[in-house]
């Protein structure tokens, strides 16, 4: 399939921003192919078979909450003039709801559709998180694709993506995770949708396959920001073993209400938010960015919910932490700090002695819940990376079985890739203390992580309930050891 989009987003004066974008997609299929098929089996023919409806398009309503664009004026064309369709709404998982629109006769063959988005204006009242809509603010607008993207059914498609500006000001520009302005890829359906886009007048730092995208004047020094994530992302993608060329750019938000400082990552590319009552230092952000730019590279089947959420989000922290340290672009006392912060939300979360599968189940109904597998898998991974190295006398860690799983043959590592190089490096007791995290083990620190470079300090409490107790625990760093931690 070939897939033209264009997108062309008209300026509103009065609001500096973006009022509206209109988009056109012209679909191409092979000779022999036509649009996916639904399901659904519409009433009997004549004939008495079932007739197939065609999706011509379909796009996200809601998803985890979050709403996606408001559309007017879609219309099918063909070289027959317009193609009569009619709208579905589907539930394509228990949290993510979509519109389809269904072709009322069964041969479309080459056809093309126009709509018009309404980008999402929030105000004080508003919530932050996850950042998938795409939202307006002074300057422009930016987004995840789920929430203004029509799209056909395919699982790859050759896609041009073109951007109209006529109607922008001058020094308006456009970007994509994949390219700014024009450019051609070969593309899932989810690389488009859960990708992020930004249009309007951008401030930038950006060079080869990096960049930093934001409207107005952040809080923080952006160029700063900007330049020690450039340095991280290159470093990441050395240590994980990528040698493609592959672009990452970052979007920046302005949130109007105060519950901000949140991030949400997508396919090669992630955006964050703050406000002016909660303005990141750079610190902050190499936090925060850090967890989101790891996500590149480790992963793992999970389903269902609760199967690899551990490895994924466990990951996420624990690199976030030891690779920029490793790279000098942060120091011991800075890693202290982002030590506490994974302590926090772990020792007094309700959920910390629920099993992973059973805590899956409520990641989006519960927010602890959801945070939970992200302290556990944190202090499991340290664990393992320090019985690793005692084992092997110092020669292997953690970071073989991460690499070894990046690099699995046919993409995605399922768990039980996971277990077999964990009993290679600590046969039966390794495989004992992940199980028993599986079901809810209390992953306690120990003095020996990260190369005893911290202390740590124990205070009994309520726990985030209020109604129960729990041990909280904080790392400290020793002042005798500040040339790093490992």
């Amino acid at each position: 399939m070939e897939l033209k989009i264009r997108c062309k987003p008209c300026w509103d004066e009065a609001g500096r921003t973006v009022g509206y974008m209109d988009i056109r997609v012209s679909v191409k299929t092979a000779p022999d192919e036509q649009p996916a098929a639904d399901k659904m089996a519409s009433p009997p023919k004549d004939d008495g078979r079932e007739k197939e409806d065609v999706i011509l398009a379909e796009i996200v309503e809601q998803i985890v909450g979050v709403p996606g664009c408001r559309t007017e004026g879609m219309r099918f064309s063909g070289p027959r003039g317009e193609i009569p369709y009619r709208e579905a709404r589907q539930e394509s998982s228990p949290h993510i709801h979509t519109i389809r629109y269904l072709a009322e006769s069964e041969e479309v063959g080459e056809y093309e559709y126009e709509y018009r988005v309404f980008p999402r204006q929030v105000g004080p009242e508003g919530h932050s998180a996850p950042l998938f809509d795409l939202r307006r603010e002074e300057g422009g607008i930016n987004g995840a694709g789920a929430a203004f993207l029509a799209l056909p059914a395919f699982e790859t498609a050759r896609v041009s993506v073109t951007w109209d500006m006529s109607e922008m000001p001058r020094g308006a520009e456009a970007v994509c995770a994949f390219f700014e302005g024009d450019g051609t890829l070969s593309a899932s359906r989810d690389q488009l949708l859960y990708s992020y886009y930004g249009c309007g007048l951008l401030n930038k730092e950006a060079g080869g396959d990096f960049g930093m995208y934001w409207f107005g004047h952040p809080p923080f020094d952006a160029a700063d920001a900007a330049d020690r994530l450039r340095r991280l992302f290159e470093y990441m993608k050395d240590f994980f073993g990528e040698r493609e060329e592959k672009p990452y750019r970052i979007f920046v938000r302005k949130d109007p209400f105060d519950d901000s400082g949140h991030g949400t990552a997508g396919q090669r590319s992630f955006l964050f938010g703050y406000s002016d009552k909660m303005a990141p230092s750079v610190d902050d952000l190499m936090d925060l960015l850090a967890h989101e730019m790891v996500h590149n590279w480790p992963a793992m089947e999970d389903e269902p919910a609760g199967l690899g959420t551990w490895y994924v989000e466990g990951c996420a922290e624990y690199y976030s932490i030891v690779l920029p340290l490793r790279a000098g672009i942060t120091d011991p006392a800075h890693t202290e700090k982002a030590l506490r912060r994974r302590c926090a939300p772990y020792f007094g979360n309700p959920w910390r002695y629920t099993p992973n599968l059973e805590a899956g189940k409520a990641y989006w109904k519960d927010s602890a819940a959801q945070r939970m597998p992200y302290g556990r898998g944190f202090f499991y991974l340290a664990r393992t990376d320090m019985h690793i190295r005692r084992a092997s006398c110092g020669q292997r860690s953690l970071d073989d079985i991460v690499l070894a799983l990046c690099h699995i043959p046919g993409g995605r590592p399922t768990e039980l890739c996971y277990r077999e190089l964990l009993k290679k490096e600590l046969g039966e007791d390794g495989l004992r203390e992940y199980e028993a995290m599986c079901q809810g083990a209390l992953m306690l620190p120990e003095e020996g992580m990260f190369d005893g470079a911290f202390w740590l300090r124990a205070e009994d409490g309520p726990d985030d309930t209020g109604k129960g107790s729990c041990t909280r625990y904080e790392f400290v760093l020793r002042r005798d050891n500040t040339d790093g931690a490992e």
